[in-house]
């Protein structure tokens, strides 16, 4: 588990939990495994929709994630995407062969097929330019 804080004021955002089959601290062996992930997300204070988008667009393309390719399934997940209220979660489970179903509130959304996007996805917490550098290693369960 780790804490995402943002801004030069480390303002908290929200708590995640990575929750895996096979547990590992090298966080590409993560993101390219094909066993069941889950990323939940509970936020520990109010953000609008627009800013939790432009987060993850943002992920998507630090950690090199094929935009062209994943444009679509990216502006899927956006369009599911409401504003955030604290206690209210949002949570990404990848099932190989399957895809990465979003719920948002606890509400299931849809599945975004393809381990391409599931990869890319776990990538903006765990890839080499993650959102939070200490929320990665809380979510790897380094010191």
């Amino acid at each position: 588990m780790g804490l995402r804080e943002a801004t030069i004021f480390n303002v908290k955002v929200y708590v995640a939990g990575l929750y895996v089959e096979k547990k590992s601290q090298n966080a590409d062996e993560l993101i390219r495994s094909e066993q069941v992930k889950r990323l939940d997300l509970h936020f520990v204070r109010d953000v609008d929709r627009d800013d939790v988008v432009e987060a993850w667009v943002k992920g998507f393309k630090k950690n090199g994630a094929d935009m062209g390719k994943l444009g679509s399934r990216i502006g899927q997940l956006s369009s599911w995407m409401t504003d955030m209220k604290v206690k209210d979660v949002l949570s990404f489970v990848y099932v190989p062969g399957t895809g990465v179903t979003v719920s948002v509130k606890g509400q299931v959304k849809g599945t975004i097929s393809g381990a391409d996007f599931g990869s890319a996805l776990f990538a903006i917490w765990l890839g080499p330019d993650p959102a939070d550098g200490g929320l990665k290693k809380g979510l790897l369960g380094k010191p």
